[in-house]
């Protein structure tokens, strides 16, 4: 009797171990097989990059399971709108499968990601992730813009009674229609040249320290084909003393500098074609 007794205790502490086992196999291979799974499961945009107020769809085929087995979450993105979530059947690579479709509109520029989907398979619930989607400034949109550059880049040195150089850029438009400045006081300007989205410009400061470039004033056709008026003010640069008062020391003649340089300017100016 005791014999047998034993025996009942030995197989249920068998069956228990088995268990135990088992058990432990799941837990332990059931998240790798979680995580294989969810690494292969990525939501594809339609495209990698749209215009703000485009529609970007998003695409998810799950093989061998119908729509009526997969429960969604709510979808959330930063800068994005969702505007339809759609679950059907269809065949991929001629397996059955279910589609999910999810549509956002795209609301401002920069990399839109939407978070990670939750997705239940068979109570199995998986996070999802989205591709990233590149959202630009629709270019009908943006408003035309004017900016100047000098002669040798943003460092350049400029100095009293010595002409410089100037590129005034016209951004988003069709093209200048009309162009004009208003001179600052201690200064010369002639254009050189222009073409549809520039004007090149000489630029003659006739005082040292802080001078504020002319004012520009453009008429052009932007994007959408309708005449607008852009301005430039307010610009800023250093001019530094005459090149000869620098040389000659501080009794140089920084006035006949100035007065030469000037004549010589306003003769450019009427010899210019």
């Amino acid at each position: 009797m005791e014999k047998q007794s034993k025996q009942r205790t030995r197989r249920f502490l068998c069956h228990r171990l088995l268990k135990a086992f088992f058990a432990a196999r799941v837990l332990l291979f059931a998240p790798a097989a979680l995580n294989a799974q969810n690494a292969a499961l990525v939501f594809v945009p339609n495209a990698h990059t749209c215009f703000v107020s485009e529609d970007i769809v998003y695409s998810l085929a799950i093989p061998g399971m119908p729509p009526s087995e997969i429960t969604l979450g709510t979808p959330r993105a930063q800068g994005l709108v969702q505007q339809s979530l759609q679950k059907t059947g269809g065949v991929v690579d001629g397996k059955t499968a279910t589609i999910i479709r999810i549509a956002f509109n795209a609301r401002e520029p920069g990399i839109a990601v939407p978070e990670p989907l939750w997705v239940s398979l068979k109570g199995t619930l998986l996070s999802v992730p989205f591709a990233p989607v590149t959202v630009l400034e629709d270019p009908q949109k943006a408003e035309p813009a004017m900016t100047v550059k000098f002669q040798g880049g943003g460092a350049a040195r400029i100095h009293e009674g010595s002409a410089v150089l100037l590129l005034v850029e016209i951004q988003n438009a069709r093209q200048i229609e009309s162009f004009e400045w208003v001179l600052t006081a201690d200064s010369m300007l002639r254009e050189i040249s222009r073409n549809g989205h520039s004007v090149l410009l000489e630029w003659l400061p006739l005082a040292p320290g802080e001078q504020t470039l002319p004012r520009f004033t453009a008429r052009v056709k932007n994007l959408t084909g309708t005449t607008q008026t852009i301005l430039l003010d307010g610009v800023m640069c250093t001019v530094f003393p005459p090149l000869e008062s620098v040389e000659e020391g501080a009794n140089g003649t920084s006035d006949s500098a100035q007065s030469d340089a000037a004549r010589q300017f306003l003769q450019n100016a009427f010899e210019t074609p």
